[in-house]
């Protein structure tokens, strides 16, 4: 039986090898034509890997090297709806990623960010699979976890019907008027979507309020092509120079003038309004701005409940030059302010500082339940003397409005960064009071420097060390809402009281 199965095997091997012999045991089946994939790998497993050319070459199985590619890979920004509470502008911004070559890539961009904007969400989107929503973590923290996830991905051997994995996404602001955005991998022919969410304050002083758009161009480091238009409402901007809509939501604003360039679709009695221009796709082109005004006065302070400890959040909006001048003092170019509590129910105010050149914006403090005034004190002073030239109270009544999560959400997490940001100011020169900013940063979900946010599958946790699955999970917090939500998270007392 050994010499004839030595005799036989010759024969059946050189029979596989002949073209239009009969298929041998060895023999691959012939794919179905009209299956693309089907049809690759059957090359691939005939000829070992070398009958195909680079363009349709797939992905073999090994580890991607670590090395970014930008080139090929699309990018289509897509600006969702724009709605304005209480001075406050809630963003939404989808950013579609299409991958057209039969490479693997790995995105990253920088995008130009209003730096007066916070970053409250970010969510990861791929078809046939639930979407992800991002953790805060600490920079280092969240590098590291992203490497192992990149580091530990080997593509699966293309099949007739492939699964392809799902994707970890990085988000870092870089500076206060800069977003990193990291994406790997982006599988070849697929299209990835990420959806962001911002709140920013509006300018302007008086009965006059300007919104300007969060999200600028990017710095070229990857080629950008726009998208064409998106099947959903809202601002879009494609290619250079193209048409653009913009769909915004400003309840008690009237849209001041038709900016340059641009025209009025549509003002609905609700406050609806629908714009469509051309801009510009340039990276430093500026962002678009819509100049509004007040319909009627706004003097009370908005409430939102937040946490389980009988508090809440109230904003309000605090015009520095208004303030001296009915307090009868005219305009000074060396007045700065501090924004102090007057009573036990309200606290940590942020931001609690101004100078006389700021523009008003919006003010926010934790506020007890029960209170129906937010109670201030403004203390003015000369910047070159410190002199106090007025200390007065101030009393803001509050309006309690039945509100919806995504606008409850914009509110708290704007005051949630508003109070980051503060402690982090007072941290700058003590690196013990840096690091706890760092931390409360991280239980609050703001991301600022120091901070990042991080969305990884349950697919691609399964593929790193059980330490950084422990801390991935344990150690965040969601972007824009605070760890321990049915309590407040408290920040660091020293860098409050100093």
């Amino acid at each position: 039986l050994a010499l004839v199965g030595l005799c036989v095997s010759p024969a059946l091997a050189d029979d596989t090898r002949r073209p239009g012999a009969p298929g041998g045991i060895n023999r691959p089946a012939r794919p179905d034509v009209r299956d693309r994939d089907a049809r690759k790998d059957h090359l691939d497993r005939v000829t070992g890997g070398g009958g195909t050319t680079p363009s349709t070459m797939p992905a073999g199985e090994r580890p991607i090297p670590p090395t970014v590619r930008r080139d090929g890979a699309l990018v289509g920004r897509h600006h969702g709806s724009v709605r304005i509470i209480a001075d406050l502008a809630r963003v939404e911004v989808d950013l579609s990623i299409s991958n057209p070559t039969t490479t693997v890539l790995e995105w990253r961009e920088t995008y130009a960010l209003d730096p007066e904007a916070e970053v409250i969400g970010a969510v990861l989107h791929r078809d046939g699979n639930p979407a992800t929503d991002a953790q805060t973590l600490e920079l280092a923290a969240a590098r590291q976890i992203y490497e192992e996830v990149r580091q530990s991905y080997t593509p699966p051997r293309p099949t007739p019907r492939p699964t392809r994995p799902r994707d970890p996404l990085r988000l870092e602001r870089l500076t206060p008027d800069r977003l990193g955005i990291s994406l790997f991998p982006v599988m070849p022919r697929e299209t990835v979507r990420i959806s962001l969410t911002f709140v920013t304050p509006l300018r302007g002083n008086g009965v006059h309020r300007v919104y300007e758009d969060v999200l600028g161009g990017a710095d070229g480091s990857t080629r950008l092509r726009r998208s064409p238009a998106p099947t959903t409402p809202g601002p879009s901007i494609r290619e250079r120079g193209d048409a653009a809509v913009w769909d915004i939501q400003a309840t008690g604003l009237v849209l001041d003038q038709v900016p340059t360039g641009m025209n009025l679709e549509e003002e609905n009695a609700d406050g609806r309004i629908r714009l469509s221009g051309r801009v510009s796709a340039e990276p430093g082109a500026g962002r678009a701005s819509f100049p509004f005004m007040v319909a009627k006065p706004i003097e009370r302070a908005l409430f939102v409940k937040t946490g389980s400890l009988g508090t809440g959040t109230a904003v309000w909006r605090f015009d520095p030059v208004a303030w001296l001048r009915s307090h009868g003092h005219a305009h000074n170019t060396g007045v700065t302010f501090e924004i102090l509590s007057d009573s036990k129910q309200t606290s940590w105010i942020a931001p609690n500082r101004f100078h006389i050149a700021d523009e008003a914006r919006p003010v926010s403090a934790r506020v007890a339940r029960g209170a129906r005034k937010v109670e201030l004190e403004i203390v003015a002073k000369e910047v070159e003397t410190g002199k106090v030239i007025v200390r007065a109270p101030l009393a803001i009544k509050i309006d309690r409005p039945k509100l919806d999560r995504a606008a409850e959400g914009a509110i708290s997490g704007y005051h949630r960064a508003q109070l980051v940001r503060r402690v982090q100011d007072w941290a700058q020169s003590d690196p013990k009071l840096q690091a706890q900013a760092i931390r409360y940063g991280v239980e609050a979900g703001v991301l600022v420097a120091g901070t990042a946010a991080l969305a990884i599958p349950p697919s691609d946790l399964r593929r790193i060390s059980s330490a950084s699955r422990r801390r991935y999970r344990e150690s965040g917090a969601p972007l824009g809402a605070q760890r321990r939500e049915a309590a407040w998270v408290s920040p660091p007392r020293a860098a409050v009281q100093r």
